[in-house]
């Protein structure tokens, strides 16, 4: 039986299981991995190997149906694919075809969410108190036009919502997506922190890569536990931001990729350069108690007497394996030779 057939007897299983799933959690993500074997007869000496196979989760939801047919086409490729680069092997069963479904919680700005105290204690946030799904068109305008009181407020920007390009942007906004935001606003880089309440530590969601625009914002995605709230605020000071993982006590210059503080803007731009080569980092300081680097594998330094190294090499027969359980053992392996290689300092041997 192929994939196609596969699939197709068993379409009405598969659509409930993924439709329970979308009714429990609203919008998933769903996978497959399959188990496969093949044979082949080659001058009367036949084979038998194991293949695996899988497809990249899709997102399902209620606006998303799951697409079976793409499913069916990929794995069928991918059986094409593996048969015809001259190996001769046929596909003999399908042994295992598993739905891999997890709930998909993307980050994405949505409503209000308050900030949470230890952010509010280092004044270095701009909340614009909003419900409409469009918190970051009003993070981003609150640095362009920031008004002098009361900048939570979102009367000061309603006057100014049309200043950006959006009109082939969804909202709630992706982070995925912040870069068509940048293809279509060539004056304003944004670059986005991800805020982990647990540890208070702060993961790099976004970077952007125009470095050089008039405009640069940088903006943190708050969430709200237990829930799938997500929302953008306006980062007004990094310096403040960061200031609980230094003792220096005046203001900082901070790298964005590594989140780095430089007590000079002349240390930071000589910094830049080399580490925006590389993906963003987080950096994640020891604690007071467990901040020493220690050796202690000496027993590693002393030299052996002697060191063997091995190497086997099999046949690899076919073998009926009647055994109820997933793993399914299909050859079995005979040692047709090995090699042993010795190394010492002691010449005799």
């Amino acid at each position: 039986m192929d994939y196609p057939s596969l699939i197709t007897r068993y379409i009405q299983s598969i659509t409930e299981h993924v439709d329970e799933y979308v009714q429990r959690h609203g919008s998933i993500l769903v996978g497959i991995t399959s188990d496969t074997s093949f044979t082949r007869d080659l001058d009367g000496h036949f084979c038998r190997i194991p293949a695996y196979f899988h497809v990249l989760p899709q997102i399902v939801n209620a606006a998303q149906p799951f697409d079976l047919g793409f499913v069916s086409e990929n794995l069928d490729s991918q059986v094409d694919y593996f048969t015809t680069r001259g190996s001769g092997f046929l596909l003999e069963a399908i042994h295992r075809f598993v739905l891999c479904i997890t709930p998909y919680r993307p980050l994405v700005g949505s409503s209000y969410i308050p900030t949470p105290k230890f952010l509010a204690d280092k004044k270095c946030i701009l909340n614009v108190i909003s419900e409409d799904g469009k918190c970051f068109v009003w993070a981003i305008l609150s640095t362009l036009y920031e008004p002098q009181y009361h900048k939570e407020r979102l009367s000061h920007y309603l006057q100014y919502e049309h200043e950006l390009n959006v009109q082939e942007l969804t909202f709630p906004m992706e982070t995925k997506h912040i870069s068509k935001f940048e293809d279509t606003n060539t004056h304003i880089a944004v670059n986005v922190l991800y805020f982990e309440r647990e540890s208070k530590d702060f993961t790099v969601e976004y970077k952007s890569p125009h470095l050089g625009r008039k405009h640069q914002v940088n903006l943190l995605l708050l969430d709200e536990p237990n829930t799938s709230k997500r929302h953008y605020v306006r980062i007004t000071s990094m310096s403040k931001l960061v200031a609980h993982i230094t003792n220096y006590q005046h203001a900082t210059h901070v790298c964005f990729s590594c989140l780095h503080p430089f007590s000079t803007k002349t240390a930071l731009d000589n910094h830049t350069p080399y580490c925006s080569r590389y993906d963003p980092q987080q950096i994640q300081y020891p604690t007071e108690g467990d901040a020493t680097l220690q050796f202690h594998s000496r027993d590693k330094q002393h030299p052996v007497p002697f060191l063997l190294v091995f190497d086997f090499e099999t046949f690899t027969p076919p073998t009926q394996d009647d055994r109820e359980c997933n793993t399914k053992i299909v050859n079995s392996h005979e040692v047709s030779g090995f090699c042993v290689y010795r190394m010492t300092e002691y010449a005799q041997y």
